[in-house]
């Protein structure tokens, strides 16, 4: 009898310990797999930022007065594309590398085609101030370009599980402030203000 008492014993030590350890391994392949999960987002949060940091470096170069660079047409008959220069290309090419990048991470479908969305604007951009000049650019163009970049940013977070923004609207009150600084800035220029500059 004290013989099979010890053997059960020892047969439930021994259950106790596998339970134990199955529960200890599922533990940490939980911790593993959350960890994994974070570097992935943390991975993502960077290469999406990255991005939007190379469309607006690339969109600034583009829109300055000094970068002046020639058309050439696609194959297509249809779309352009700006031949840029030494530095221009640099800023092309980064912004090409941080597509190709939000590309080969991006968690949703979603989100890559909103980056080439965005990315195509900012081409864009660069072919209207080149056809128009970077003073008359039309308010259209440059509107098409922030709902892109909304449309990207909201992309973002929805694979953050974050609800979705909204775009601002632009009110009355914006609107009354925007003429009279503009109102300001012209007399200014014109030389009728207190000093002739701002």
């Amino acid at each position: 009898m004290t013989n099979y008492l010890a053997i059960v014993s020892s047969i439930v030590a021994l259950v106790g310990v596998w339970i134990g350890g199955r529960l200890t391994l599922r533990t940490q392949e939980k911790g593993w797999k959350q960890a994994e999960s974070q570097r992935w987002r943390d991975l993502r949060q960077t290469a999406y930022g990255d991005f939007l940091a190379a469309v607006r470096r690339y969109r600034t170069y583009v829109g300055r007065n000094e970068t002046p660079f020639e058309l050439a047409p696609y194959a297509d008959g249809i779309r352009l594309s700006p031949r840029l220069d030494e530095q221009g290309m640099v800023h092309k090419q980064a912004l090409d590398a941080a597509l190709a990048q939000v590309q080969f991470i991006a968690q949703h479908q979603q989100t890559a085609s909103a980056a080439r969305t965005l990315a195509s604007m900012a081409r864009r951009t660069a072919v209207a101030k080149t056809i128009y000049g970077s003073k008359t650019v039309p308010t259209r163009i440059d509107d098409m370009f922030w709902h892109s970049e909304l449309a990207f940013v909201n992309a973002i977070r929805a694979e953050l599980g974050l609800s979705p923004l909204i775009q601002d609207t632009y009110d009355d009150p914006m609107k009354t402030l925007d003429r009279e600084l503009f109102d300001a800035y012209r007399s200014h220029q014109d030389g009728t203000g207190s000093n002739g500059s701002i």
